[in-house]
């Protein structure tokens, strides 16, 4: 039998969240006609699940991946995966611009005492 989870509730909000024991994954994909519980067994604990009922009173279940080995929008109907969506992209930490080392200056007209001559083409 699984360990028993813990739920707790900020006070704020009526929503609970629930510690997940970590459980092994099992290998292999997701695909369409699985049950929720095959599905999470495979990708693990989602970012976000929203529970509620279809245009025809059926329960439905969307669970989002952002990130893991298959990130994406899974739409459950009546327990079974119904619709695969892509996830959408994640904004990518800004990269560091990399740093410009300052070029040399051409010597100047006069260094160490020494004049030069200047030409002037036109």
């Amino acid at each position: 039998m699984p360990a028993p989870t813990q739920a707790s509730a900020t006070p704020d909000s009526g929503l609970q969240r629930l510690d997940m024991p970590s459980a092994p994954r099992v290998a292999g994909s997701i695909a369409l006609g699985m049950t929720e519980c095959q599905a999470v067994q495979r990708a693990g604990a989602p970012s976000n699940v929203a529970i509620s009922a279809n245009e025809k009173g059926t329960r439905k279940v969307v669970l989002t991946y952002l990130s893991g080995p298959w990130p994406g929008i899974y739409t459950f109907i009546a327990g079974r995966l119904n619709v695969v969506e892509v996830a959408p992209d994640q904004p990518k930490p800004a990269k560091a611009a990399p740093k410009k080392t300052p070029k040399k200056k051409p010597a100047t007209a006069k260094t160490a005492g020494q004049e030069f001559e200047h030409t002037y083409v036109q």
